[in-house]
């Protein structure tokens, strides 16, 4: 299960792979992110399957009118395209939707996106 929490709330562990953090970017403490354009990165699919249960919880959560459901892979990462960062360190990505009140930043390990390549289709 993902758990949310607003800006004011801690930034994300080390290893976040598991949980749906809201980490506030640009005061992350001890990170050195790097905004990425959505279009020059591509996740496994593994990752893509993260992002669709992690969109289904934002869905559930802040959309309950909307059947998270019947949502696709690719409208599940249309929802995590405000903001993406790459965590120096770690290699991670958070990849974050503007919601109401909050941001909301699904973190995913290194080992489940990359930088796209021209030839390969945006996910």
């Amino acid at each position: 299960m993902f758990k949310l929490f607003d800006r004011t709330q801690q930034a994300p562990p080390k290893d976040c792979s598991q949980d749906l953090r809201t980490p506030e970017p640009v005061k992350a403490k001890g990170m050195v992110l790097h905004e990425l354009d959505y279009q020059d990165v591509a996740i496994t699919p593994q990752g893509a399957k993260l992002v669709k249960r992690a969109a289904q919880s934002v869905i559930d959560q802040y959309m309950p009118a909307v059947d998270s459901a019947k949502i696709t892979v690719r409208e599940a990462m249309a929802l995590f395209v405000d903001h993406v960062f790459w965590e120096e360190k770690t290699g991670g990505l958070f990849m974050c939707t503007d919601e109401a009140t909050r941001a909301v930043c699904l973190p995913l390990p290194r080992s489940h996106w990359t930088i796209r390549q021209s030839a390969q289709p945006v996910q």
